[in-house]
């Protein structure tokens, strides 16, 4: 990915360098380093910062880029975002804490007021961090905002009688397009003018738009790289990124090349990048760049967790893989009665947690197991069809509790892996299922490890059962001739469920 130089008002416009790769500086008193690298230690403290810029300067024209980003973390642990040029020019692109536009005398003072030494933005070679001096913020005048649209509006599908039949809002959607819910709360849609659109719980507005959505939501998924919040999806060789933390305007995607062919899962907190042979690419982190790591001999991948640290699976290990050294970490696997070898496939769920598979001899079913990988043992496990690989994995982070085609898991206090039989789940509020069975809409509750299905009233056999189940709300797709809305039916509160 080659930084590019645009125009803005005939000079360099650094909001139109890419979002990646980012370099991190990093000062302490023991010394100051760039992606870990040591920087020469340099006399007094503009030396300082100018020494970090010219060795942030000179590895991004080592890389071929024209200008990078950079944020540097302070030794009075502040943080600072900027842009420099190979030329060595710097920007300051750090967001500011206020939501208000500053004045214009305020803006004057951002530009000679720097957090660490007083050097212009556009100084060359020393970096920056603006801080408000002087005028007070105009205070906000609270009003009361109109209605969200399509408050009130009958949602024309049959629902849960936990939920309203009236909308809270609706908005317009692609005619495929289900919804996510990300984990600040707010939701993951494509709209039908094929963008990643991420909606206001409340009122199903706008507040980030990304551009070149796939054709499925279920490829996208909410990850880091290199530390900051990005959406993400994987082709066979190459990784498409949407920072979530970019919110001027329309935001393009960034690719970045896997160089080879690879299977990417999302399990951890950052992107398993599984290339087979016992070898994954280590997702790119504040500290080091995407490489390859060799995992042990015979290791299935499981997940990628902080740090980009790399657990997998042998027929009597987990091993935990430090992407930087190369080291590998074991504790004993406590397989399954019955399992033989290293298990034939690993489903990642969390970080921490696993559903391994092994095959049972003359049986179409496996035997699932849900490993905890910070012990090695086994939570719980049994017998199901196995999921497919074109299951989708459905999960409600704050109960603990997934589902991945017939099989149900709870990976929390009370461990769960549960054959549900045929049902095909849209969603899942704790353990309470959402979905079909043969072609109607249903719920679920799974207590133990059993399954109880329940119908309720439609006004069609062709309703669709929710897309997402939150707290307060649930969430359904309705196609009416050529138009396509999501609406958000809130959750009764005489009606809840226990």
């Amino acid at each position: 990915m080659s930084s590019s130089r645009s125009e803005m008002n005939g000079g360099f416009d650094p909001a139109a360098v890419p979002p990646f790769p980012v370099f991190t500086i990093r000062q302490t008193d023991a010394g100051d380093t760039l992606d870990g690298v040591p920087i020469e230690p340099a006399h007094g403290e503009s030396d300082r910062h100018r020494a970090a810029t010219d060795a942030a300067a000179q590895k991004a024209a080592e890389q071929g880029h024209e200008a990078v980003r950079v944020r540097a973390h302070l030794s009075d642990g502040r943080s600072v975002d900027f842009v420099v040029r190979t030329t060595g020019e710097v920007y300051d692109t750090t967001v500011p804490d206020e939501p208000v536009k500053p004045s214009r005398k305020k803006r004057a003072l951002i530009l000679v007021a720097a957090g660490l030494t007083g050097v212009l933005v556009i100084g060359g070679g020393a970096f920056v961090l603006g801080h408000a001096l002087g005028d007070e913020e105009p205070v906000a005048v609270e009003t009361t905002p109109p209605p969200p649209a399509g408050a009130g509006t009958d949602i024309p599908v049959g629902l849960p009688p936990a939920f309203s039949s009236t909308a809270a809002w609706s908005a317009q959607v692609d005619d495929k397009a289900v919804v996510r819910e990300l984990s600040d709360g707010r939701l993951l849609t494509i709209t039908e003018a094929r963008t990643l659109t991420i909606l206001d719980p409340d009122r199903g507005e706008p507040q980030w738009v990304g551009s070149s959505a796939p054709t499925d939501l279920t490829d996208v998924h909410e990850t880091t790289w290199q530390g900051r919040p990005v959406l993400a999806a994987a082709s066979s060789q190459s990784l498409t990124l949407w920072p979530l933390d970019d919110t001027d305007g329309t935001v393009a995607p960034v690719s970045v090349d896997l160089d080879a062919r690879a299977e990417v899962t999302y399990a951890g907190t950052a992107p398993l990048i599984d290339l087979g042979d016992y070898t994954v690419t280590a997702p790119a982190t504040e500290s080091s760049e995407a490489h390859r790591v060799t995992l042990p001999p015979g290791a299935v991948p499981a997940a990628a967790g902080a740090d980009g640290v790399i657990r997998s699976l042998t027929d009597e290990a987990v091993w935990t893989t430090n992407p930087d050294t190369g080291e590998h970490e074991r504790i004993d696997l406590a397989t399954p009665e019955g399992a033989d070898g290293a298990p034939e496939d690993v489903i990642g769920l969390t970080a921490d947690h696993a559903l391994a598979q092994w095959s049972e001899d003359g049986s179409s079913d496996t035997t699932l197991a849900l490993i905890d990988l910070t012990t090695g043992t086994v939570a719980a496990e049994a017998t199901a069809r196995p999921p497919s690989d074109s299951d989708v994995l459905r999960s409600d982070p704050d109960a603990q509790t997934a589902v991945i085609g017939d099989v149900f898991i709870s990976y929390g206090d009370d461990p769960a892996v549960v054959d549900l039989d045929g049902l095909d789940v849209t969603a899942v509020d704790g353990r309470q299922l959402y979905g079909s069975r043969d072609r109607t809409a249903v719920t679920a509750t799974v207590t133990g490890d059993e399954t109880s299905v329940e119908d309720y009233p439609l006004y069609s056999p062709d309703d669709p059962s929710p897309v997402l189940v939150s707290d307060d709300a649930a969430y359904v797709v309705h196609t009416t001739v050529d138009e396509t809305y999501l609406y958000r039916a809130d959750r009764t509160p005489s009606k809840e469920t226990p």
